[in-house]
């Protein structure tokens, strides 16, 4: 699937693919996925040039990261690469998540490393990376480790934890156990550095994810805009449908708006089937549950000038896969026709959520006194 957002000055483009499961080799998954993705990438005129990352989920990481670094060894100087152990709802080994910049002006210089890609987009210098611990700890500590050298790097940058970093992805091995000192240790981090529910947090999701070494009980995924002022970054919320986090005992917010010059991101965090007072709604009731993520999410969106219609990107975490079908059958009648989406086997936080939905909308909503994005 491939969603997009284009004006004069470019595009933005989101692609979504994974195989038909079938009794293939998982190195057979891998090279009939990227040769697709190769086909729509020369049919929709982008190519590895452009490509900014790509977010690639493995039903079971251990044995198939080595797999896929194999087969991406000669691409690796062209296209940052995260590898996420998350298995495909749909029984496919494997999935991708693409995100590619053409511009019609001056080209996005790409700077890779092996943990994360600096893309520069006119006056704007932007990172997508992640982080893994050192060592086989808590997840508190392990926490600590990570946020620790986010915030090095991000002084490196010169640049801000409060509002430079647009989004943040916090993936636990075993969430159900292990949530807890994620939380925690990110609560007391934040308001060591000044950030409170006074002030603001970070859109984000927390969920059910594993790396590529069982050691690790977190890691973490980031995006940073170095060249964002504080004043375009909106922090989102609903409060007639989504309570504040912090009353539950959580640091994020529901969501993030940047303003630019020619046109708005909305980043969307983990969104659950919860209401104002921060009760779990329609225990048991999966497609009743998606309806009021959805509606949460319209809610959201509604009040920054933006609509469901306006979406370009769509995770979509189950805790049982065998309600794929149903799912898909939803969000197939209730979405944009056109919108790249995947679907994951990825419990939530709380047991008594079935489904969260996480995405980026892009719209032409702007404000000229700021430097375009591309």
């Amino acid at each position: 699937m491939i969603s997009e957002f284009t004006n004069n000055h470019g595009k933005e483009v989101f692609i979504t693919l994974e195989p038909e499961a079938t009794g293939r080799s998982f190195a057979d998954a891998v090279r009939l996925l990227f040769a697709e993705y190769d086909r729509v990438c020369r049919e929709t005129g982008l190519s590895e040039e452009t490509a900014i990352y790509h977010r690639v989920f493995l039903s079971d990481i251990y044995n198939q990261a080595h797999v896929l670094e194999e087969y991406l060894q000669d691409k690796t100087s062209l296209f940052f690469c995260s590898p996420v152990g998350q298995a495909p709802a749909s029984g496919a080994r494997i999935a991708l998540e693409a995100y590619h910049i053409r511009s019609y002006n001056t080209p996005v210089a790409k700077e890779i490393h092996t943990d994360r890609v600096v893309y520069c987009h006119n006056q704007y210098q932007s990172v997508w990376g992640y982080l893994v611990p050192s060592s086989p700890r808590s997840s508190y500590l392990q926490t600590e480790e990570i946020l620790g050298n986010l915030t090095t790097l991000l002084t490196n940058w010169k640049a801000k934890l409060n509002y430079n970093v647009l989004r943040t992805w916090f993936y636990i091995r075993d969430i159900d156990n292990n949530y807890a000192g994620m939380v925690d240790c990110r609560r007391e981090v934040f308001h060591s550095m000044g950030m409170t529910e006074e002030t603001n947090y970070i859109s984000s999701t927390g969920i059910e994810g594993c790396s590529f070494l069982p050691r690790n009980l977190v890691h973490f995924m980031y995006i940073c805009d170095n060249g964002v002022r504080k004043d375009q970054v909106r922090f989102m919320s609903a409060p007639e449908y989504m309570n504040p986090t912090h009353e539950y005992g959580v640091t994020f917010e529901r969501g993030t708006h940047v303003l630019y010059g020619d046109r708005s991101h909305y980043y969307i965090s983990g969104t659950a089937s919860i209401d104002k007072c921060g009760n779990v709604l329609y225990p048991h009731d999966i497609l009743k549950q998606a309806g009021r993520v959805l509606t949460n999410i319209e809610a959201l969106l509604d009040k920054y000038y933006c609509e469901l219609k306006d979406l370009k990107i769509l995770l979509v975490y189950l805790r049982d896969f065998s309600e794929y079908p149903v799912v898909k059958e939803y969000l197939n009648s209730r979405l944009p026709g056109s919108l790249a989406y995947i679907i994951l086997k990825a419990p939530v936080c709380r047991p008594g959520w079935l489904i969260e939905i996480e995405g980026v909308a892009i719209n032409r909503y702007c404000d000229e006194v700021y430097p375009s994005f591309l």
